[in-house]
C-alpha cells in the first residue's frame, strides 16, 4: 500500500501540471469564444499557467545546488508538456465542430503567450525558492508575484493613454474589444525577449553562486540586455506610454474647453480646426441635454488612421475615452460625426459619476456599463435611416432587444451584440432624459439607485419606455433592416472574430499595395474560417471593388448568398443582391446591373436603399466613362476618388446624377468643401423630378454651409427642409444642423 501511495504521489508531481493545462483546455472549450486555438484561449493559458508555474517552481527540489540551470530543465519541460495539454480539447473540439479557425496562427499565440508565460511562472519560482528559506514562503512570494502583476498594468491603464497592455505573466491584453484583428505584433516579440533576458539574468546569477567560471560574465551582459530593453520599451511598444503619442501626435488647437492633438501635415492637420469647432459645438449641446454645470477640459486626440490610433494606443477601429484623464482618442475624421459626442459626452460626465475613473458605479463599485454607453448613445443622433427611438423600437418588432433593466448594472451589458446593447441602453437613457429631465437621471450616474432618483424601480421605467416605443412610427422597410442590423451575434458568440478581424486587415494592406490576387485569396480564407460571415463577406466584396476586381467580388458574395440561412430575412439577401449587382456594373455588364437594380427598388428593400438605388438606376443604364463607374459605386482610394470627382464636374458631358456623387466625394475634404457646395447649389433645383436625390443634396448642402461658415444661408435652407417632406432621422439631422448655425452666430 505504501508503494501504492509513493508511486501516486510520484505521477501526481510529475504530471499534475499538464493535467492542470489539459483541464483548463477543457473548460475553456466549453465557450464558444476559446473553443479555438486563438488570442482568448491563449489569455486564460498565460494566466493559469503563470501561476501553476510558479507553484512548480517554487515546490521544485534542489539538484545539486541551490537554484542552477539543471533545476529550470525539469519544470521546464513540464511546461511545455502542460502548453501541449491545453491545446488538446480545443483543437479536437474546433475541428469537430467544424470551426479550426487559424490553427497556425494561433500556435504562436500559444507559444508567445502561454508558454513563455509559464516558463517566466517557473523562474519566479526558482528565484523565490532560492532567496527564501522555507516552502511556504517561496511559494507565497512567488505566487504573489504573478498574481499581483496585472497591478503594472493597471498602473499603465491609470496613468497612460494606452488600452493595450503587455505583461510577463498575462501575455497580452487586447483592450479594445470591439477590435478584432489581434495579432502577433512586434512589441509582444519585444516583451518575451526583454523577458528572456530577465528570467536568463536571474538563473545565470543563482548559478554564479555555484562559483563557475564565466557564468556571472552570461548574467551580467543579459542584465544589461534586460536593462536596455526595459529604457526603450516605451518606444518598442511593450511598455504602455504617452511619449510616443506626444511625439507622433505634437501640433495642437486650443478652444474654450477643447484642446485638439494632431500629427502635422497629415489629413488629422486639415481637417483638425472643423473637429475642434465640431466638438466645442457639442459640448455646449451636451452641457444643455444633460443639464451640467460643471466645466471640463478635454483633450481630444485625433489619428490619421486606424492603423495609427492602434500603434500609439492600442485601440484600432474602436474610438475611446478616458474620462479621469479628460481624454478621447478618435480616428473618424468627419466633423459631426455621432462618435464624436458619443465620447465627448463620456468625458464631461466624468464628474458625475463620483469615481476615481469617472465611469458610474453601484453597489459595491461594480460598473454600470448599460448606464454609462446609454448616456453617450442618448446624445448621438441615431443616424441617416432612424432616430435612435426608431432603432429601438425596430429592435424589439423583430425579437432583438436586450432585457434592458438587466444589462443596465454588471457585466450582462458586454454579453449582449454592441449594437443591440448600446442602441437599447441609448434610447432608454434618452426617453428618461426627455420625460423627466436630466437632474433624476445624474443622481443615478452619481450612484443612486433608480428606486431612489426616480420613485420607480428600472423594471417599471423599462415599462413606460416600451408603452413609448409602441408609438413610434416605423416601416416595413425599418423592420428588415433592424433584422439585418441586430442578427450579427456578440463577439463572443460568433465564429472565429478574430480570425475574420485579421483576414479583414490583412486584405487592407493588400489594397494599399494593389494586389487583387492576394485581397481575393485573403477573401476566401475568411469566407472558410467564419463560415461565411454576412458582414465580414460584404465588407471583402467592397475591398476587391476597391482593387478592380469586380470578378473577385461577385465570386465573394455569391458564397455569402449561399450561406444565407433560410431566415435571414429580406434585408440580409438585399444586401447581398446589391453587392452582386455592383460587382456586374463594375466589370461593364451595366444591363445586368440595371435589372438587378430595379428588382430591389420594386421589392421590399426599395424603401431603406432608396437613395442608393435611384442613383445607379439613373447611371446603370447610360454609357459612362469606365473609371467613373468606381467614383459612383464608393471604390476608389482616397487620393484617387478626389481625383475622378474633380473630373467628373470638369466635364460638360456628366449628367446631373453623377455631378451630385462627385460633389458628394469632394465634400469630405475642407479645402474642396466651398466648391462642392458650389455645385450643389446649383444641383438641388434640378433634381425637382428625383425627389429622394434633392432630399439627400439638400442635407449635403447644409452640413457644408454651416462647416463654411455661411449660417445664415443654412439657417435658410434648413427651414425650407424641415417644411418639406424629411423622415424623422431626416428632420432631426436638419434640426441638428440648425441648431449649430443659430450657435455660430451667437459666437
Amino acid at each position: 500500500m505504501g508503494r501504492v501511495l509513493e508511486r501516486g504521489r510520484e505521477l501526481l508531481r510529475r504530471w499534475w501540471l499538464p493535467a492542470l493545462g489539459f483541464l483548463a483546455g477543457g473548460l475553456a472549450a466549453l465557450h464558444p469564444l476559446s473553443r479555438a486555438i486563438d488570442y482568448p484561449l491563449s489569455l486564460i493559458g498565460c494566466v493559469v499557467l503563470s501561476l501553476a508555474g510558479a507553484v512548480c517552481g517554487a515546490l521544485t527540489e534542489p539538484g545539486d545546488g541551490t537554484g542552477t540551470l539543471r533545476d529550470f530543465y525539469s519544470p521546464g519541460l513540464r511546461m511545455v508538456q502542460a502548453v501541449a495539454a491545453l491545446l488538446v480539447i480545443p483543437a479536437l473540439s474546433s475541428q469537430l465542430s467544424g470551426r479550426p479557425c487559424e490553427p497556425l496562427y494561433g500556435l504562436v499565440f500559444m507559444l508567445v503567450g502561454p508558454l513563455a508565460s509559464g516558463l517566466c511562472g517557473v523562474a519566479a519560482g526558482l528565484v523565490s525558492r532560492a532567496l527564501l528559506k522555507g516552502p511556504v514562503a517561496s511559494l507565497v512570494a512567488a505566487v504573489l508575484l504573478v498574481a499581483l502583476s496585472p497591478l503594472l498594468a493597471v498602473g499603465e491603464f491609470f496613468w497612460t493613454p494606452c488600452v493595450r497592455f503587455y505583461g510577463t505573466y498575462f501575455g497580452l491584453y487586447h483592450g479594445a474589444i470591439y477590435d478584432e484583428a489581434v495579432f502577433v505584433e512586434w512589441p509582444y516579440v519585444w516583451l518575451r525577449l526583454w523577458d528572456a533576458a530577465g528570467v536568463g539574468a536571474a538563473l545565470l546569477a543563482l548559478e554564479a553562486r555555484r562559483r563557475q567560471r564565466g557564468v556571472k560574465y552570461a548574467a551580467a551582459g543579459l542584465l544589461c540586455l534586460f536593462s536596455l530593453l526595459a529604457v526603450l520599451g516605451p518606444r518598442l511598444g511593450f511598455i504602455a506610454s504617452s511619449a510616443p503619442l506626444e511625439e507622433a501626435l505634437s501640433e495642437r488647437l486650443a478652444g474654450e474647453h477643447v484642446v485638439v492633438r494632431f500629427a502635422p501635415g497629415g489629413r488629422a492637420a486639415e481637417v483638425a480646426p472643423l473637429m475642434l469647432e465640431d466638438l466645442e459645438f457639442r459640448y455646449r449641446q451636451i452641457q444643455v441635454q444633460l443639464g451640467l454645470d460643471e466645466s471640463v477640459c478635454v483633450t481630444a486626440w485625433l489619428y490619421e488612421n486606424e492603423r495609427q490610433k492602434a500603434r500609439l494606443m492600442g485601440a484600432g477601429r474602436t474610438s475611446i475615452a478616458k474620462p479621469w484623464q479628460g481624454q478621447l482618442h478618435v480616428h473618424e475624421l468627419q466633423p459631426g460625426a455621432g462618435v464624436l459626442a458619443h465620447e465627448l459626452a463620456h468625458v464631461m460626465l466624468a464628474p458625475v459619476s463620483g469615481s476615481v475613473l469617472g465611469l458610474p458605479s453601484g453597489a459595491f463599485g461594480l460598473p454600470r456599463p448599460g448606464l454609462m454607453e446609454g448616456a453617450a448613445v442618448s446624445v448621438e443622433r441615431g443616424g441617416d435611416r432612424m432616430t435612435t427611438h426608431q432603432w429601438a423600437r425596430a429592435m424589439r418588432e423583430v425579437g432583438f432587444l436586450p432585457d434592458v433593466a438587466r444589462i443596465l448594472d454588471g457585466l450582462g451589458f458586454w454579453g449582449e451584440s454592441a449594437q443591440r446593447a448600446y442602441t437599447a441602453c441609448g434610447s432608454f437613457v434618452r426617453y428618461l432624459l426627455e420625460t423627466r429631465g436630466p437632474g433624476e437621471f445624474l443622481k443615478v450616474y452619481g450612484g443612486a439607485e433608480f428606486e431612489d432618483a426616480y420613485g420607480l424601480p428600472p423594471e417599471d421605467l423599462v415599462a413606460e419606455w416600451n408603452r413609448f416605443l409602441d408609438a413610434v412610427p416605423l416601416s416595413d422597410g425599418d423592420l428588415e433592416l433592424a433584422r439585418l442590423v441586430f442578427s450579427r451575434p456578440p463577439v463572443f458568440g460568433r465564429v472565429c472574430p478574430y480570425a475574420g478581424g485579421r483576414c479583414i486587415e490583412r486584405a487592407v494592406r493588400a489594397v494599399q499595395q494593389k494586389d487583387p490576387q492576394q485581397v481575393l485569396q485573403i477573401a476566401g480564407q475568411a469566407m472558410a474560417m467564419t463560415r461565411k460571415d454576412l458582414q465580414t463577406g460584404l465588407k471583402l466584396v467592397r475591398l476587391l471593388f476597391t482593387v478592380g476586381s469586380a470578378d473577385g467580388g461577385l465570386k465573394v458574395a455569391d458564397l455569402v448568398a449561399g450561406a444565407l440561412p433560410p431566415d435571414a430575412g429580406v434585408a440580409a439577401s438585399a444586401a447581398v443582391e446589391l453587392a452582386r449587382a455592383d460587382a456586374y456594373w463594375l466589370r461593364g455588364d451595366g444591363e445586368t446591373a440595371a435589372a438587378l437594380y430595379q428588382r430591389l427598388a420594386e421589392g421590399p428593400a426599395g424603401t431603406w436603399l432608396a437613395a442608393p438605388l435611384r442613383l445607379r438606376l439613373l447611371l446603370a443604364g447610360r454609357a459612362l466613362d469606365e473609371e467613373v463607374v468606381p467614383l459612383l459605386l464608393d471604390a476608389c482610394p482616397g487620393k484617387d476618388a478626389l481625383e475622378r470627382a474633380t473630373a467628373v464636374l470638369s466635364s460638360r458631358k456628366s449628367g446631373l446624377p453623377e455631378r451630385f456623387k462627385a460633389a458628394a466625394v469632394l465634400a469630405r475634404r475642407p479645402s474642396s468643401m466651398v466648391e462642392a457646395e458650389t455645385e450643389l447649389q446649383s444641383l438641388v433645383p434640378r433634381l425637382s423630378a428625383e425627389p429622394t436625390l434633392a432630399i439627400e443634396a439638400g442635407l449635403l448642402r447644409l452640413r457644408l454651409l454651416c462647416l463654411t461658415d455661411r449660417t445664415a444661408q443654412a439657417d435658410k435652407l434648413a427651414r425650407s427642409l424641415i417644411e418639406g417632406t424629411l423622415t424623422p432621422a431626416q428632420r432631426e439631422e436638419a434640426l441638428d444642423w440648425q441648431e449649430r448655425a443659430g450657435w455660430k452666430r451667437a459666437r
